[in-house]
This record gives structure tokens, sequence and C-alpha cells, in this order.
């Protein structure tokens, strides 16, 4: 007997034992009509299921975007409305400091998830520096506000494709 023999012995009877296994489903599967009926029941639950599950998942997670984009847009509309009342009617004068405390006052009233705002000046030339209450702060596209700030940034996440944060 030789080492190639003794080797090939448990494969050929593995092979054979899987070649045995496999008749007896496929010989079961064609003359047993309740194999059938219950293979058929479990694949088709199984893909049932699937796509229930799938479809649920998507729904949730579209309401749950939804909702915390709605709110985001809210605070942040609200927000801008507020920014936009401290704007200096004519004859007043606003001082960098004056901006920064009412700033801060803004970001300490936001609901939470506001990580950051700041305000950029209209002007490049103008005496005002950029403005900002919170913790770090990333750039974002500004949102145009008619007044010697020229824009109020919330830095919130609306999308998760955007490069803002939220605390």
């Amino acid at each position: 007997m030789t080492s190639e023999s003794a080797a090939g012995g448990p494969v050929r009877t593995a092979a054979s034992a899987l070649k045995t296994f496999w008749n007896f489903i496929l010989r079961s599967f064609s003359h047993s009509l309740q194999v059938r009926i219950v293979v058929l029941t479990i694949v088709l639950t199984s893909v049932a299921i699937f796509g229930v599950g799938t479809y649920m998942s998507q729904q949730i997670a579209r309401g749950l975007f939804d909702t915390r984009l709605d709110s985001l847009s809210s605070q942040t509309r609200s927000i801008l409305a507020e920014l936009r009342s401290l704007a200096p009617v004519d004859g007043q004068a606003v001082t960098q400091d004056t901006l920064s405390s009412q700033l801060s006052s803004i970001y300490n009233r936001s609901a939470g998830s506001v990580y950051s705002l700041t305000l950029q000046p209209k002007d490049p030339n103008s005496s005002f520096a950029t403005i900002t209450a919170g913790g770090r702060t990333r750039t974002v596209r500004p949102l145009r506000c008619p007044s010697p700030m020229s824009s109020a940034t919330p830095s919130a996440r609306p999308r998760p494709t955007t490069s803002s944060t939220s605390r």
C-alpha cells in the first residue's frame, strides 16, 4: 500500500458519502411533494422577511434623518433671525465686543446641536474681525445676512455628506 492510496482513501470515502447524500436530496426533492412545499415555503418566507426588513429599515432611517434635518433647519432659521435682529439701525454703533457677547449669548441658549457660530464681515476691509462662539470651528458655507456681519454660520449636521459637525 502506497502513501498516495492511503491518503486517497479518506478523500474517496468523503466524496462518496457526499455524492450519496446529494443523490438522496435530489431523490427526495423529486419524489416528495411535501419536501418541495417545505423548501419552497422556507425560501419564499426568507425572501419576504428580508424584503420587508430592508424596506422598514430604510423608512425608519429616512424618517429619523428628515426629523433631524427639520429640527436643525428650524433652529438655524431662528438663530439667523435673531442675528439679523441684532443688525444696527441707522445711526446706531455696534462694537466688536457687543457682537461677540451677543453671539456667545445665542450660542449658550442653543438647544445643544449647534457646535459653533461664526460671524464674518461682508466687506473684507471692514474694521470687524471674524467672531466665533462655541467649540472648534470648521469652514462651512456661509449664510448671507444684510448687516455689518455678512453671515451667520451655525455648524450643525444637517446631512451626513456635509463637513459640519454637532455636539
